[in-house]
């Protein structure tokens, strides 16, 4: 597969066979050839100038590092670009059991972030055209989610705060979404292939293939929290949340429509319904990433959607160890305090008598930044709006009990209030946000009543007996209650 790409690459990179007549391009210095094709918006564009004139084919193999490092950084923000190296190079590992493999990728990871020169670095490498592509491709499926995630949660923001934030976010503020994003797929490409791996096994261990157990030792569950969340402040690991949300809202919906129609995982009874059964298996879906999801919710055909949801599904109960969401990710930001932080909650707790989380000030905000990570100024500084209204929304949380991803701020990280700046209201009458995000009682029950689930349960159990009868009979595909026109008979 590899050689095929790298061959299609050389194919596409010949010197082309005829010029345009075109006198003054060839009179151009080559600084400015290759500084031109140095802005080009994809690699897309660069193949496509390459071929159209000898001028930039030989400008670019006179200057290809440049050239590619300049449209790496014209179309991915500097500030993201290790943190999008990392996660391809994750990727490529071929044994993530073996912590010896994953150790020097995090670290060099976290010895770049926010630097002045990641060029330096070890996880910088000699950049190809290879390289780039496959940057690119993971990037415009970050790029469609990050724009999404704004079209949904701004409006949710509006409405809460009584704002009048528009969806064309600042610089700074896509930097934050892409950063969450990119956090999310590296966690997939280390942790979840992971765990996903260790289902399969176990799936394949168990003649009972309902009842495989995936387990995460203590061992690997205190390495993951030190290298990929500990390094991190809190309110980072709180966008990490937000995006999870999101893409679970984003994969249910596809799962929902497919396990309520399709006739098949009517007859298997996929439920789609229950908290303890239905929640866990579509959580334990998105470790299988961003590209997964967004072939998934690209798609607008059903017998596609369920190609794919089949490709994923592994039936199977939970380690009580993993908790009950199903999710290793969602474990871990629920336990993602680290020692260092709770060394600095213990230390005010004995100066002050642990204030609540709403009273630290700027100081003491600072203090619960790592140390191993260079987080200090620029777009996470502690007197950001976004780490503010994370502060005030955690206000009534003593310093040893900080937590992220608590269940009573679903409601507000729908808003993705972890990703903005200020300011959020223009009315000099409107309640200050921060005392917004403070009080809870603005917060609604989302969960559904106790009637609803068991109507909506009593529903789904009636459309698995329908479906059962319809699939013993050679029957598929898309069936709606009081309609099969759209069910396949296969007749032998």
């Amino acid at each position: 597969m590899e050689r095929s790409v790298k061959m299609e690459m050389q194919v596409s990179l010949r010197r082309p066979a005829t010029q345009p007549p075109t006198i003054g391009i060839r009179r151009l210095p080559v600084e400015v050839v290759t500084g031109v094709l140095a802005t080009l918006d994809s690699t897309k564009d660069l193949i496509s100038a390459i071929r159209s004139h000898r001028v930039f084919f030989n400008g670019f193999h006179s200057y290809q590092q440049r050239v590619l490092k300049g449209i790496m950084i014209h179309m991915i923000p500097r500030e993201i670009l290790p943190l999008a190296i990392a996660t391809h190079e994750a990727a490529l590992l071929v044994d993530i059991e073996i912590w010896e493999e994953i150790q020097p990728l995090i670290l060099s990871l976290l010895s770049i972030i926010n630097s002045t020169s990641p060029e330096s670095s070890p996880l910088y490498p000699r950049v190809t055209l290879q390289l780039a592509t496959a940057l690119e491709k993971t990037h415009r499926m970050v790029e469609y989610f990050t724009n999404d995630y704004v079209a949904s949660a701004i409006p949710a923001l509006n409405d809460l705060f009584g704002a009048s934030k528009g969806k064309n976010v600042s610089a700074v503020e896509r930097c934050r979404l892409y950063r969450a994003f990119y956090r999310f797929q590296l966690y997939c490409n280390i942790y979840g292939r992971h765990a996903i791996e260790k289902t399969r096994r176990a799936v394949r261990r168990t003649h009972a293939w309902h009842a495989a157990t995936y387990r995460r030792s203590d061992e690997d569950t205190r390495r993951e929290l030190a290298c990929f969340f500990h390094p991190w402040p809190p309110w980072m690991n709180e966008q990490l949340a937000c995006v999870f949300e999101y893409l679970e809202t984003k994969l249910s919906v596809v799962f929902n429509d497919v396990a309520a129609h399709d006739v098949e995982w009517g007859w298997k009874k996929i439920d789609w319904v229950s908290w303890t059964v239905a929640v866990p298996t579509r959580r334990f879906m998105l470790l299988h990433g961003i590209p997964f999801l967004h072939e998934l919710t690209t798609s607008s055909d059903f017998q596609h959607w369920k190609e794919l949801l089949d490709s994923a599904y592994m039936q199977r109960r939970f380690n009580a160890s993993v908790g009950s969401s199903g999710n290793p990710l969602e474990d871990s930001l629920r336990r993602c305090r680290n020692q260092e932080q709770l060394d600095v909650a213990a230390q005010n707790r004995r100066q002050t008598g642990e204030p609540l989380l709403g009273e630290y000030d700027v100081g003491m905000l600072r203090a619960l930044v790592p140390a191993r990570g260079q987080w200090e100024g620029g777009i996470d500084d502690v007197t950001t709006l976004a780490v503010q209204l994370w502060k005030h929304a955690h206000h009534y949380r003593r310093g040893s009990q900080m937590a992220v991803f608590l269940d009573r701020l679903r409601f507000l990280r729908e808003t993705g209030y972890i990703f903005w700046d200020g300011p959020l209201v223009r009315d000099s009458n409107a309640p200050d946000p921060r005392r917004k995000v403070r009080n809870p009682a603005w917060n609604p029950n989302r969960i559904p009543r106790r009637d609803e689930v068991q109507q909506q349960t009593k529903e789904m159990h009636d459309s698995w007996k329908i479906r059962r009868d319809i699939f013993l009979e050679g029957g598929s595909g898309y069936w709606a209650p009081g309609s099969g026109s759209r069910v396949v008979y296969q007749y032998l």
